[in-house]
């Protein structure tokens, strides 16, 4: 179990409630579930004989909610689950709400003295909870069916929370047509006839004159977790028991694991934070140097006419190149934000750093291309002017330690994304030891998992698309405001050009 927070550590109740994926093992699910998938397959049989349409369920004793949200699936129904902790009921608001559920803080014993009447009821571990329990079930109203357990034979210094003990078949034959079953340890289900050695909890079904007992329902017991939904012939969603226990003992890993690797990634973004900000003072500082080289380009206008084409290119190209230093910058800004994105998402993680190197190599290609425009032109100046070596020298002087710093940049942005790659490699490795160890397990499953596993894809292939899709859409709207920009810029040049006296 992880630690739990002040909030979870008051639901939790020294032990008393379940929080799937927090609390308990995986096998205290697995019985809580196999309870909530028997009482389920029975009332979709009995809306199937035409018993009940819309049946209104009460679950006395809710806890977080996980069984009201499970009940929930059913067609037409209507749940309402009450539980005497604010906070527990706070957390089921929160995880575990519905449509067609409704959660009230409420003490049983009161409840159910003013009480409307419900086709069904459930109870999962809670009589024992309660002062005279099983009387406080008695005086329920409902129509169909009343379906509880409660622990086997527990004796009177087992759980100082209970208040009834011993609890065994004599004590709930007095219910309306009641038929006993049994759970063991493992969640799976025995009647009278099959009843295991040790069992863990003792269930209750009563039901009225006009409903088909249990056994009517034609199935062999002892029923295993997984084979509850398929015995009764009910096509839900929870077919496979088996999956449900390695995910969620895979997700509940996964939680300690990121939580361990959270700190690291902090650092790590602080770092990065740090060279973030160097790099972009030193865009700043090449943007400044890059308009003195621009004034110097005007001056060299003035003097050679006979070069104005080749100049307009490279005044052209050194605005681009600020352009693209610019969107660099707020790529960079958008990485260091993102970083916190990783832990949920490291897919899109890996896009972004892809993105930022096509945007890289985008920039790289471009300064080659203003260097040999740069070569050219300093040839064509050495031939015409002489006065304009000086200026040439100090342009090829500056364009050198541009390089310089690209290079250095580049080396830097090298190193981050390397230790990034390492970083997701060896996660990348350490989950793929823990597959290898669920592939054994899920080898039996195989067959029910793929139905699953496709939604599971599917639904991650619609995230990852909305996330590319908005991630395309805000680099065409970055693209479209540089292109309008570089329109403007250009020409108010041209409109600056054209009003010079000619030479």
């Amino acid at each position: 179990m992880s630690t739990l927070s002040e909030f979870e550590a008051r639901v939790y109740n020294a032990g008393e409630r379940l929080i799937p994926g927090v609390t308990h093992d995986v096998g205290e699910f697995l019985r809580h579930r196999a309870s909530y998938a028997f009482w389920r397959a029975i009332i979709v049989r009995d809306v199937e004989r035409g018993h009940v349409r819309a049946p209104r369920i009460l679950d006395l004793g809710c806890g977080v909610g996980h069984g009201c949200k499970f009940l929930a699936t059913l067609p037409g129904a209507m749940i309402t689950g009450i539980d005497n902790s604010p906070e527990a009921i706070e957390y089921a608001r929160k995880h575990y709400a519905g449509l067609n559920i409704t959660y009230q803080v409420a003490e049983a014993v009161e409840y159910v003295a003013a009480m409307n009447e419900f086709d069904y009821i459930v109870s999962r571990n809670v009589l024992e909870h309660i002062p005279n329990g099983l009387d406080v079930a008695r005086a329920a109203r409902w129509r169909e069916r009343l379906c509880f357990d409660v622990p086997y034979g527990e004796q009177d210094d087992h759980n100082p929370h209970h208040h009834l003990h011993t609890i065994d078949e004599s004590m709930l034959s007095s219910f309306a047509n009641a038929e006993i079953l049994y759970q063991d340890a493992e969640g799976a289900l025995f009647n009278a006839a099959s009843k295991p050695e040790r069992p863990n909890v003792i269930m209750c079904i009563a039901s009225r004159d006009r409903l088909p007992n249990i056994d009517a329902l034609g199935l062999v017991f002892p029923l295993a977790v997984w084979e509850i939904p398929n015995a009764l012939g009910t096509a839900d969603h929870v077919r496979n028991f088996r999956f449900l226990e390695n995910k969620l003992e895979a997700l509940t890993g996964r939680k300690n694991e990121l939580a361990e690797s959270l700190a690291g990634l902090n650092r790590y973004g602080v770092e990065v934070g740090q060279q973030l900000a160097t790099s972009t003072a030193q865009q700043i500082e090449i943007v400044a140097r890059q308009n003195t080289v621009e004034t110097w380009i005007d001056e060299i206008k003035a003097q050679a006419g006979e070069v104005i084409e080749q100049q307009t290119r490279l005044s052209t190209s050194l605005a681009q190149i600020t352009e693209y230093q610019g969107d660099l910058v707020a790529q960079q800004n958008d990485l260091s934000t993102r970083l916190g994105a990783v832990i949920d998402n490291q897919g899109a993680f890996v896009s972004q750093q892809n993105d930022l190197s096509a945007h890289i190599g985008t920039m790289i290609e471009t300064q080659g291309e203003v260097v040999a425009r740069q070569t050219a032109l300093d040839n064509r100046l050495t031939a015409i002017v002489d006065g304009l070596q000086q200026a040439s020298a100090r342009l090829a002087a500056l364009e050198a330690q541009m390089q310089t710093q690209q290079a250095e940049f580049n080396q830097q942005l090298e190193q981050l994304r390397a230790s990034q790659q390492a970083q997701l490699a060896e996660h990348n490795a350490a989950v793929g030891l823990r597959l290898d160890e669920l592939d054994t397990q899920q080898a039996r499953a195989a067959e029910q998992l793929t139905a699953v596993q496709q939604q599971f894809g599917q639904q991650l292939a619609e995230q990852l698309a909305q996330q590319h899709a908005q991630i395309d859409a805000q680099f065409v709207q970055q693209t479209e405001r540089f292109e309008r920009s570089l329109f403007i810029r250009f020409e108010r040049w041209l409109r600056r050009l054209l009003r010079r006296p000619a030479l």
